[in-house]
């Protein structure tokens, strides 16, 4: 399997890059939405950043719902996303709460790039860049696994920062955390942090699970930073079409579950803490561990040695840069 996803990675390379989209992980109505506060101050660091990362937000909507995006005519040969998946050429197909939301993050940094992506876009992406993989998203049941995979083809092949459409800009500056860290090629987020008795729970309440306790620091799929064709996004795209292939159908009465732990936050979690070395028996995270100052990010997923490592973000550092409407909610224990 690790060489079936490695090969169609190297693939894009070659041809150029992929994209994905999001899903809204409490399943949140679009009228909870809300914009960014306005005495948010924009952004004023340069648009050129000594990080790997792009500034460029990659955003994902419409995999449900059909939207006049008209993508059929956009040119995905190209190593950067095209002109017609742009925030100003999108907007007036979106919903009005959706489209107040990604303005809001124009607004606060408005150098970077705003790239929004439906169904229609996505296959485009798939079959241009990423073939191989076809077969894997249309065994997907439901559109909340195809989301999940989707944007971390959108990472791989574009790179930039996929954020949920949930999410808001906070006061705290993005483009400072990435200066912060130059040599950092990912950035992933903590969602929350368990204690011992709830991540043995998930062991004892869910059969997908085998009998082994969720780890215990989450990482969250709903906001992530890489620069393009980076190894750790590819080792979670692993991990999650393996989890696919192993399990192609949902428990009736789990289902919900299952897809956070084929394709969703627990399949990047259980994949970043392998890259780190970190057990996977809900032993990963001691007080000892937790960040001491709040210019350091915790534990690169790499060897400090590492020219780009991935490094992992604690809150409540991560609240100071964006927010989430449903952060820490998705398995029932809120952060």
């Amino acid at each position: 399997m690790a060489v079936f996803v490695r090969a169609l990675l190297l693939h894009s390379t070659a041809a150029a890059d992929a994209l994905s989209p999001q899903r809204l992980l409490s399943g949140a109505p679009l009228s909870t939405l809300t914009a960014a506060p306005p005495s948010i101050a924009p952004s004023t660091a340069p648009s050129q950043s000594a990080t790997s990362i792009p500034h460029r937000f990659l955003f994902l909507f419409g995999l449900w719902d059909a939207l006049p995006l008209n993508f059929s005519g956009c040119d995905l040969s190209g190593s950067s996303p095209p002109p017609c998946m742009h925030l100003p050429q999108v907007a007036p197909a979106l919903p009005a709460s959706v489209a107040l939301q990604l303005n809001a993050w124009a607004a606060r940094y408005p150098t970077w790039d705003l790239i929004v992506v439906d169904r229609v876009g996505l296959d485009l992406l798939v079959s241009s860049h990423f073939p191989a993989l076809t077969p894997i998203l249309d065994m997907l049941p439901t559109g909340v696994q195809r989301s999940d995979v989707a944007r971390l083809l959108l990472l791989s092949a574009w790179g930039g920062v996929y954020a949920d459409v949930d999410a808001a800009p906070a006061k705290g500056d993005l483009e400072a955390l990435l200066d912060a860290h130059p040599h950092a090629s990912a950035l992933f987020f903590e969602e929350a942090l368990l204690t011992p008795s709830q991540a043995e729970h998930a062991a004892l309440s869910h059969a997908v699970r085998s009998g082994r306790p969720e780890a215990r620091q989450r990482i969250a799929n709903y906001f992530i930073a890489s620069a393009p064709r980076e190894r750790c996004i590819r080792t979670v795209l692993e991990e999650v079409v393996a989890r696919v292939r192993k399990r192609p159908a949902l428990t009736p009465g789990d289902a919900d579950y299952e897809v956070l732990f084929t394709t969703g936050p627990d399949a990047v979690t259980d994949a970043v803490h392998g890259l780190r070395g970190w057990a996977l028996d809900g032993s990963d995270i001691l007080r000892s561990q937790r960040l001491v100052e709040e210019s350091d990010i915790e534990s690169p997923v790499r060897a400090p040695s590492a020219p780009h490592p991935c490094a992992v973000v604690p809150r409540p550092l991560d609240q100071r840069v964006f927010s989430h409407a449903a952060a820490g909610t998705w398995k029932g224990a809120k952060s």
